[in-house]
């Protein structure tokens, strides 16, 4: 039997099974979102859940964004050198999702990780709140491969026009209409 490689689970699961667990977040996203009476605290705990299960695809460390570095290491204990870091932060997906429940899917499609090393983690924690995705890694200094290429490098650049910032409106733009306003 031949040894199994990351890789290889990459290229078995592939597209497929991160088009299901997308569907399935979404289904549950727009449940939670529509339901009446669900108090904020549990819905926003509730779709913290969703977030991770969109995110630990197909698990989580052996997804397919790695840092360099990440790939170096060489220890048996993942947990404590290593994070599964969520490329858009869960709170700004959830800020979204409760804000802009038209774009569920549109919103869920940012839910991507990237495992990092813990030091690489806490430079990722010190980018300002402004910016998001992947501008975060470049803002960082850290090198992103693609595990299900081989870990070939991958620039920022080419990662953003694949995960892109969700077009969705601004709050400040929605045009606000006073019931005064309605009549006149």
């Amino acid at each position: 039997m031949a040894r199994w490689r990351p890789r290889d689970r990459y290229e078995l699961l592939g597209d497929e099974v991160r088009r299901d667990h997308l569907a399935g977040g979404v289904a549950a996203v727009r449940a939670i979102v529509s339901a009446d009476g669900i108090p904020d605290r549990l819905a926003r705990d509730l779709l913290n859940m969703v977030t991770w299960y969109a995110t630990e695809h197909p698990h989580k460390y052996q997804i397919r964004w790695r840092s360099a570095e990440a790939v170096k290491y060489r220890g048996k204990r993942k947990g404590s050198a290593l994070r599964h870091e969520h490329v858009f932060s869960r709170k700004w997906l959830i800020d979204n999702l409760l804000e802009h429940p038209g774009h569920v899917e549109n919103i869920l499609k940012s839910a991507i990780a990237c495992l990092v090393r813990k030091d690489e983690a806490a430079r990722l924690d010190r980018v300002p709140d402004a910016v998001h995705g992947w501008e975060r890694y470049r803002a960082a200094g850290i090198e992103v491969l693609d595990m299900a290429h081989g870990a070939r490098p991958v620039s920022i650049d080419e990662l953003i026009g694949m995960y892109p910032v969700p077009d969705l409106p601004r709050r400040d733009s929605a045009a606000q209409t006073s019931p005064s306003d309605a009549g006149e």
